[in-house]
């Protein structure tokens, strides 16, 4: 994964940094990142994905890039070029929930496919 290290033959993890309410104030990570690489990235337009603390919600994203888009409508009077891109953001998130809810429905039959009769699970 990015941003791992191998420390003494184990993969070190590294810092989990907060969100900053300003830069990450929709949840789509899960962790921030360092400040000054943060402000390094933003004067060099980088955008970083990745790493163990840094796993985006790809959900979140969409959504927060609709909301953006509806800001910028709402700020300049008019929809008209920012519906289709907006209705296709929303879409997708719904798209990427409803996959994830039929994963679920799929693991749920597989765990139960391998439960036998009168067989005594342990459910932490």
């Amino acid at each position: 994964m990015t941003g791992q290290r191998e420390v003494n033959g184990l993969w070190s993890i590294g810092p989990l940094y907060s969100r900053h309410p300003a830069t990450d104030p929709r949840d789509v990570f899960v962790g921030g990142k360092n400040p000054s690489q943060a402000e390094s990235d933003f004067e060099n337009g980088i955008a970083r994905m990745g790493g163990f603390w840094r796993q985006p919600s790809y959900v979140g994203a969409y959504l927060t890039a609709a909301s953006l888009l509806v800001e910028q409508g709402q700020a300049r009077g008019s929809f008209d070029e920012i519906g289709l891109p907006a209705f296709y953001l929303q879409r997708h998130a719904a798209e990427l929930i409803l996959k994830r809810l039929l994963q679920w429905c799929f693991e749920i039959i597989e765990c139960r496919n391998q439960i036998k009769p009168g067989q005594a699970i342990m459910i932490t």
